[in-house]
């Protein structure tokens, strides 16, 4: 039987994944001391801890700089995976700008007072009308379609 103890050969899971919200992260949105050790150790022992979560990378990199880990990080639903070392973007799968037109006329059709943001892999973007309290304040805001 492995644990946390044994040698990274030995490891049953060489590379252990988590979520975040609800799982990594408690219900005041930190990172306990006691989880912080546990990855310690999944490196100690020569695992991997990969972060895997729908927030964007923006969120993400003070909570990898906590937890001292350069293991790649997936990020924005599985849509980009970023490389907290060399904050680089190592794969990314952006919707398509012709799904994306039909989901913006179609959603638009219904409420025409819609707020649009883009998040980019290492960017947020939104329109003049989204609410700023919603992302960051040093943002490019422009129309909707100089966004996309």
């Amino acid at each position: 039987m492995s644990n946390l103890h044994t040698p990274a050969s030995d490891l049953a899971w060489p590379v252990v994944a988590s979520d975040l919200d609800g799982t990594l992260l408690g219900s005041d949105r930190e990172v306990s001391d006691r989880t912080v050790a546990a990855v310690k150790r999944v490196h100690a022992h020569g695992g991997r801890f990969v972060m895997v979560t729908g927030r964007p990378v923006r969120w993400i990199a003070d909570l990898a700089e906590r937890l001292d880990t350069t293991d790649p990080v997936i990020a924005l639903n599985g849509a980009v995976v970023w490389d907290p070392q060399s904050d680089e973007v190592l794969a990314s799968s952006p919707l398509d700008l012709e799904t994306i037109a039909a989901l913006i006329e179609r959603l638009s059709d219904e409420d025409p007072d819609l707020r649009w943001a883009v998040e980019r892999p290492l960017e947020h973007a939104r329109t003049p009308n989204f609410a700023p309290q919603f992302g960051p304040h040093d943002v490019e805001v422009a129309p909707l379609d100089e966004l996309l």
